[in-house]
């Protein structure tokens, strides 16, 4: 299995540091990942077969049948003895999909990148920092 590099997952912990131009370091900016556990069911959505069998009526053509919800309706044949042996339909198999929706619990772990500032001690008194949580209001500091 070939090992992935950083240009195959974009949040790998990788140091992609903004620097100032000039020489003295004024403001540098790092992305980290933050891996979070959670653990919360979810809702999903799956198709099921339903199985019905039907007797023949007297003017069933005998083939396959696509019926008007989608469904298919199969013929199935067998033999059996008269005063000579012949093939007559004895009954219909109709398959239809419907869906079924679950809730299924899930374990996993989400990654997301923060991004941590670092401020020149000359500038902090130049510069104003605004947080701004994921759903949450902007702090300054």
């Amino acid at each position: 299995m070939p090992e992935e590099t950083p240009e195959q997952d974009p949040l790998l912990g990788i140091d992609d540091s903004i620097v100032a131009p000039d020489e003295t370091l004024l403001l540098r900016a790092r992305k980290r990942i933050d891996t979070v556990r959670v653990q919360e069911s979810v809702t999903r959505a799956g198709e099921d077969l339903d199985l019905e069998r039907l007797p023949v009526a007297a003017d069933d053509p005998g083939g396959v049948l696509t019926l008007a919800d989608g469904g298919l309706s199969i013929p199935n044949y067998e033999e059996e003895v008269v005063v000579t042996k012949r093939v007559v339909l004895k009954e219909r198999v109709v398959i239809r999909k419907r869906i079924e929706t679950h809730t299924t619990p899930v374990n996993t772990e989400l990654r997301r990148e923060l991004v941590e500032i670092d401020i020149d001690e000359s500038l902090k008194d130049r510069v104003r920092v605004v947080d701004e949580e994921p759903g949450g209001a902007a702090q300054s500091r």
